[in-house]
């Protein structure tokens, strides 16, 4: 084929002042990119040289600013720790000073608990706690060092002489799993009255003190309270069925194993199971016995007595007055 006899125009080119014109728009928008690039750097430049963290000389020791104020706090806080426990030492020192008697116990703890009523100062704005009760079954009515009316200065490790009544109660229900517990406490014979209410004198009994001060029970002239944990090993004691003339038919501890828990409560081969708990064991069978001690956990409380004591109430009863030589 011969090519046409006149060219065919596809697409007009640009001429050279167009394409200067575009060169030098290209040339003005990578200035003005670069001009940004550089400011940027320059502010983070800025911004590094003007991040500089303030310095603090303690101790012949340069450290941050922020760093110093951590340690200080910590500093401070184990003082004011330290400050606390010596003002407690303090005021103990000072307790010689007071007038009346300062006394120090240590009491373990019963179903009761240590068995305390307290109470606070009949002048609100007193923080004081007195002792105004004390119950006939716990362990501070047992141990008979502590009376209505004494204050309390200090409870286990906690100083509480200065303490509201309500706070020093939370703090001895909060020691309620430690076996023992160490009292200080102040008695002038005074602070009586002092306390808010009146001497607590009546307490409600537990429902096992009920069972235990039933009337079928009364005959029973040598019976005994005893307390005793029960735990993976068991009581450690074996049981029969059989009968006294002293004590009537009933259900007696025939073998107790040695070191065993009932061993170590004072329970006696030979006694008979009176009550335990709130089950009584008057007339019931050995398999009944034997069901309701399988079933118990824990804390168990037995009424028990012995034959042989049962007797000796009993002569030392119907014994008679000696007869008098007339003169």
């Amino acid at each position: 084929s011969s090519c046409p006899p006149t060219p065919i125009l596809i697409q007009k080119g640009l001429s050279d002042g167009e394409k200067q014109v575009i060169y030098n728009r290209l040339e003005a928008a990578q200035s003005q990119t670069s001009t940004k690039a550089e400011e940027s750097g320059v502010a983070r430049e800025k911004h590094r040289r003007d991040n500089v963290e303030e310095c603090v000389l303690a101790d012949g020791q340069l450290m941050g600013k922020a760093a110093y104020q951590r340690k200080s706090s910590i500093e401070n806080n184990e003082v004011g720790d330290e400050f606390s426990e010596d003002e407690d030492e303090m005021e103990e020192e000072n307790w010689g000073n007071l007038q009346g008697e300062v006394i120090s116990v240590t009491l373990e703890q019963n179903n009761y608990g240590l068995g305390l009523s307290l109470a606070g100062h009949k002048d609100r704005e007193t923080m004081r706690t007195y002792i105004c009760g004390i119950h006939p079954r716990g362990m501070a009515h047992q141990t008979g060092l502590l009376q209505t009316g004494d204050q309390l200065l200090k409870v286990g490790d906690h100083v509480v002489w200065d303490r509201c009544h309500l706070n020093v109660t939370t703090i001895i229900k909060n020691m309620s799993t430690q076996e023992k517990i160490s009292l200080t406490i102040l008695r002038d014979g005074k602070s009586l009255d002092q306390v808010s209410v009146k001497p607590v004198t009546h307490y409600p009994l537990l429902l096992d003190d009920m069972i235990f001060e039933s009337e079928e029970f009364q005959k029973f002239k040598a019976k005994r309270e005893l307390r005793v944990h029960k735990g993976k090993q068991g009581l450690g004691i074996m049981i029969i069925e059989g009968s006294h003339k002293a004590t009537g038919k009933g259900i007696f501890v025939s073998d107790i194993q040695e070191k065993s828990a009932a061993f170590h409560s004072g329970l006696k081969v030979g006694d008979m199971i009176v009550a335990i708990n709130t089950e009584t064991f008057i007339n019931i069978s050995y398999d009944e016995a034997v069901s309701i001690i399988k079933s118990l956990g824990g804390n168990v409380k037995m009424l028990v007595t012995n034959p042989k004591e049962e007797d000796k109430c009993q002569a030392d009863a119907e014994a008679k007055p000696a007869l008098m030589p007339r003169r």
